[in-house]
């Protein structure tokens, strides 16, 4: 089973969460907001590696290891039928990061009640993440 590694990024201080629009030629989820990150993509490479590796190749942002912490973990059942072993990780923005956006077409730093608003809008498996940690109903 292919393994994915998500992150919500949130600024705790303002109560927001970063996501991403995805840009009409993403292969999945065209034209929605979601999480940063994406597939491990070696047999040896950690879930955790993969997640700062992404954001290194997404934002250009350099994530310890150790500032990477894993709070999600779930099977994800795609359209196609295809599963995918979800990992999310929680980042913690800090004023040291300053993004670079490599992927996508807009990002932004989403309120709680933005993002309840935004859920037509939002990748399925990114709202998923995102209610499971914001106790969403």
């Amino acid at each position: 089973m292919k393994q994915i590694a998500l992150a919500i990024i949130e600024n705790k201080q303002k109560g927001t969460i970063l996501l991403q629009h995805r840009d009409e030629h993403a292969p999945n989820n065209a034209c929605k907001w979601g999480l940063w990150g994406g597939a491990v993509e070696h047999d040896d490479e950690s879930c955790v590696h993969a997640i700062c590796r992404e954001l290194l190749e997404e934002l250009q942002i350099t994530v310890a290891e150790k500032d990477a912490q894993e709070i999600l973990n779930y099977e994800y059942t795609r359209p196609d039928g295809g599963i995918r072993d979800m990992h999310i990780f929680y980042i913690q923005h800090s004023d040291d990061y300053h993004y670079v956006q490599c992927e996508g077409d807009d990002m932004k730093f989403f309120t709680r009640e933005e993002i309840k608003k935004l859920e037509p809008e939002i990748c399925p498996v990114t709202k998923i993440a995102l209610w499971k940690y914001l106790s969403i109903e």
